[in-house]
């Protein structure tokens, strides 16, 4: 069995494609802080979902005779989670943390003996084409490992990774979603003040991202050599990447990235 504590967005996107993938819906449980949620979990997947607002005991009771735990919560409610249920874990339960910046040290202090991972998921994964990080802790074996690995497999591609590696995989496929987002904005509002109605600049803009990305994974081919095939010798493409480079995009990209893993380290209380 599989126990879900915190079945918000990812938590839930998660049980999604568990689900989709052939997982046992009834041998997953979940919590959630609402009744109004956990009525609606329970309708739409058939796991066993409690909830807080009705029970305050609802955690402990979802990990019961669980194999799995995956705690879902706010980074800053993990370790008190982790004490909440811990005399109601089975020897040898995995415990998977999806919180950024709790490391598997300090989950491991609460958890002796026990295997703990720390996964890091991004937000396409709500749609089944997202990537996670999986990081192993020190009591982990490779039957562990597949497990998790398994689990994350539902909702995307997973890239295996030392923990030292989680926050600057964030900072790439964790905060990426956030920097593409904010690229298809510029672009739509660039092309609305070309004259082109909001809706077109919806369909120009979002389209080529999408038909761009899926092209990068189709082709078989680099991203560079991709553009190159399209930026033509003193044509417009061409002129538009001369601007960019001039700009130094690459270091404009690197300090955004370092920025983030700086934060990231401040929250694990790595940095000042």
């Amino acid at each position: 069995m599989i126990s879900f504590i915190g079945a918000g967005s990812m938590g839930s996107a998660i049980i999604r494609g568990a689900v989709n993938n052939g997982y046992d819906a009834k041998q997953i449980t979940a919590t959630t802080k609402s009744r109004e949620s956990s009525v609606q979990l329970s309708t739409e997947l058939g796991i066993n979902s409690f909830s807080l607002e009705t029970d305050p005991n609802a955690n402990v009771k979802a990990v019961a005779g669980a194999k799995m735990v995956v705690l879902g919560v706010k980074p800053y409610q993990i370790l008190d989670s982790i004490d909440e249920i811990l005399d109601s874990l089975q020897s040898g339960t995995i415990v998977v943390s999806v919180a950024a910046g709790i490391t598997i040290e300090a989950m491991q202090e609460r958890l002796p003996g026990k295997p703990v991972f720390r996964v890091m998921p991004n937000t396409p994964s709500m749609i089944g084409i997202g990537v996670s990080g999986v990081a192993a802790g020190k009591h982990c074996d490779q039957q562990h490992i597949k497990q998790v690995v398994d689990l994350m497999e539902s909702v995307g591609e997973v890239i295996q990774c030392e923990e030292s590696q989680i926050d600057a995989l964030s900072t790439i496929s964790g905060s990426g979603p956030a920097y593409v987002f904010y690229f298809i904005e510029q672009f739509e509002k660039l092309a609305i003040e070309y004259g082109f109605s909001p809706q077109q600049a919806a369909v120009m803009v979002r389209q080529t991202f999408l038909g761009a990305s899926e092209l990068v994974v189709q082709a078989g081919s680099s991203p560079e050599e991709l553009r190159k095939r399209v930026t033509s010798p003193n044509g417009t493409t061409e002129k538009a990447i001369e601007v960019f480079e001039n700009s130094d995009v690459h270091k404009i990209f690197s300090e955004a990235t370092q920025s983030a893993l700086k934060r990231a380290r401040q929250i694990a209380g790595l940095e000042g």
